[in-house]
């Protein structure tokens, strides 16, 4: 299991304190608008027996030269079964807004003002960086769950679906995590913050699977237009058919369709027509015209 840490400085934009990962997977839940980086989110992959987790929108206390707060993004890539309490804890942590407060002051005290400029300088070595300590971090910033509440429940159905952000939703989407970080299934679990609709998710979903390579997709979404659990799969498949549909053609002639403007010049035929059989009018009374005078 590996641990990468992506932030800011005072003055240096975001970016990685080491050597990025190679597979952001990621990417592809942000390209496709179903979350938003700046803000909490969390999301985690199994695949092939081992897991990948990516959290965003950590609060640290250090701020920009602006006054603006600076956040951290955690991705753990490469975990294996045995550590599969990490990404769960990493799921319910990002979850729980103290949660993820404290996790964030946790990582500021291993990230100090210095490392960080030092490392986005390229002045500073990953080496000095106590990778060993995150592990730690990440499971002691979990939170406690109340006596007698169970924080998972099994899923009310198999993936691909999407749910609204309420407590049985919750625990079901946990449960997800683990059995995806315990290698007992495949596929991905996202929260979503940047759509809402199940036709704007299953769309995100289906784009999102050439990057991710599976629609398996568990989503919980935070500000739902639905009310409960809903199987995704045939909102999936509708736009998987519609993406494999060959994109339509322009009739347009080539020097018109990149140039708007021009499109109020363009005759039609009807046009064409109408000014073809007028000037053959005025040439008619001009050749009227002609013979009276002669």
């Amino acid at each position: 299991m590996r641990v990468h840490v992506l932030t800011r400085g005072t003055d240096r934009d975001y970016g990685f304190l080491a050597t990025p990962p190679e597979d952001q997977w990621w990417d592809a839940l942000s390209d496709t608008g179903l979350i938003i980086t700046t803000t909490a989110q969390v999301a985690v992959r199994g695949r092939h027996g081992r897991w990948s987790a990516a959290a965003f929108g950590i609060p640290s206390e250090r701020a920009d030269r602006l006054g603006t707060p600076i956040r951290y993004s955690v991705l753990v890539v490469d975990g294996e079964p045995a550590d599969g309490d990490v990404a769960v804890g990493l799921v319910r942590t990002v979850l729980d807004p103290e949660a993820r407060a404290a996790l964030g002051s946790a990582l500021d005290k291993v990230f100090t003002v210095p490392l960080v400029e030092g490392l986005l300088a390229d002045a500073r070595r990953e080496s000095d960086v106590p990778w060993e300590l995150l592990p730690g971090i990440l499971r002691g910033a979990v939170p406690e769950e109340p006596p007698g509440r169970s924080p998972e429940s099994p899923p009310p159905t198999p993936a691909p679906w999407a749910g609204p952000h309420e407590q049985e939703t919750v625990a079901a989407f946990v449960a997800r995590t683990r059995s995806l970080a315990g290698g007992e299934e495949e596929g991905y679990a996202t929260t979503a913050n940047g759509l809402s609709s199940l036709k704007g998710i299953g769309t995100a979903v289906a784009q999102a699977s050439s990057v991710i390579g599976t629609t398996d997709a568990t989503v919980l979404v935070s500000e739902a237009r639905f009310d409960r659990v809903t199987d995704l799969s045939m909102v999936i498949g509708e736009a998987e058919a519609k993406k494999a549909e060959p994109p339509a053609v322009d009739p347009r002639p080539p020097a018109f369709r990149d140039r708007p403007e021009l499109e109020q010049h363009r005759w039609s035929p009807a046009k064409k027509l109408w000014t073809a059989g007028s000037a053959v009018c005025v040439l008619v009374l001009v050749s009227l015209l002609f013979l009276l005078i002669m």
